[in-house]
């Protein structure tokens, strides 16, 4: 694709940085090589701390070379009355993940603070397990045998290892119970069989999950949030859809979700409802605060404007 250039004015970036904030995590360290070039920061002195205003009249010169900047920008709008700040928040959140200007380590840490994919991936082995146990138990209880124990070993089998009776399957039952509700794709053995299937070895399949998470609960509060859409229903088709289209065209959409990556609202509500359960447990996706380089905010400035 063509580069483009595309130019937005200081005082309108830090206008859309609360919001890049509050709904994705994502802070003015993500865009500090912008920020340097532009020298749009006056630092000031207050109290102990340094603050910094804006210089007014300048603009960031952000370099779009793997969106399509007009297809997205089209995209939102065909979805309706955006305001201007919000559709200038999810063109800022395409460009921060996919021109990736901060530093690899940064997006290394990004990416291993989003591990519920893993979490996902142990919970279906879990789930195979209990079920493959409590078909062994009924067929023993058909013979008149008696139920056996869990055996749990630690360390491996270094420590002694640990009994638990589970009559009645009533330790299955409470992790069931506890645990089910984060994991709403896998609620049996063969959807837990389906999940484990679906995990290639693909070295991206990680990073975009992580992406994807985050933006599209991001996405989801946001629009609710700031009243781009009505409150009810929660999860409308069109919202999904939104999502979908969104996360597609910026390129962090997980290709083989839902099998063959196409369009399923009931995927996409899935996605949400278990951020949102993740949420009540501080396990929200978010992308990982990065902060500002201090030399941003004291390029070019003498120190007496710090006195």
């Amino acid at each position: 694709m063509e580069e483009l250039s595309y130019q937005v004015t200081t005082e309108y970036f830090f206008e859309c940085l609360p919001l890049l904030e509050k709904y994705f995590g994502i802070t003015a360290g993500y865009f500090n090589e912008e920020l340097l070039q532009a020298k749009c920061l006056i630092p000031h002195r207050v109290g102990n701390a340094i603050r910094y205003d804006i210089k007014e009249n300048s603009q960031l010169d952000l370099l779009f070379q793997h969106v399509e900047c007009p297809n997205l920008l089209s995209l939102i709008n065909s979805y309706g009355a955006f305001s201007p700040l919000l559709e200038e928040t999810l063109l800022l959140v395409a460009y921060c993940i996919r021109e990736r200007k901060f530093s690899e380590e940064e997006y290394d840490a990004l990416i291993e603070y989003h591990s519920w994919d893993e979490y996902q991936s142990e919970w279906a082995k879990l789930m195979l397990f209990m079920e493959q146990l409590e078909s062994r138990a009924f067929q023993s209880a058909q013979q008149g045998k008696e139920s056996t124990a869990i055996t749990i070993r630690t360390d491996h089998g270094i420590t002694e290892k640990v009994s638990i009776p589970n009559r009645d399957n009533w330790l299955f039952r409470l992790i069931r119970k506890e645990l089910a509700g984060y994991f709403p794709e896998v609620q049996s053995a063969e959807e837990a069989q389906q999940d484990i299937q679906n995990r290639k070895p693909s070295a991206g399949r990680k990073k975009d999950n992580a992406l994807y998470s985050a933006v599209a609960y991001g996405i989801y509060r946001m629009l609710h949030e700031e009243n781009a859409i009505p409150s009810q229903p929660d999860m409308p088709n069109e919202l999904c859809r939104f999502i979908y289209d969104c996360t597609r065209c910026i390129g962090c959409y997980p290709d083989n979700k839902g099998w063959s990556g196409d369009y399923d609202p009931k995927v996409i509500r899935a996605d949400l409802a278990a951020y949102l359960k993740r949420s009540f447990v501080n396990q929200a996706p978010r992308f990982r605060p990065i902060p500002l380089r201090e030399q941003i905010i004291m390029q070019d400035f003498s120190s007496p404007l710090l006195d």
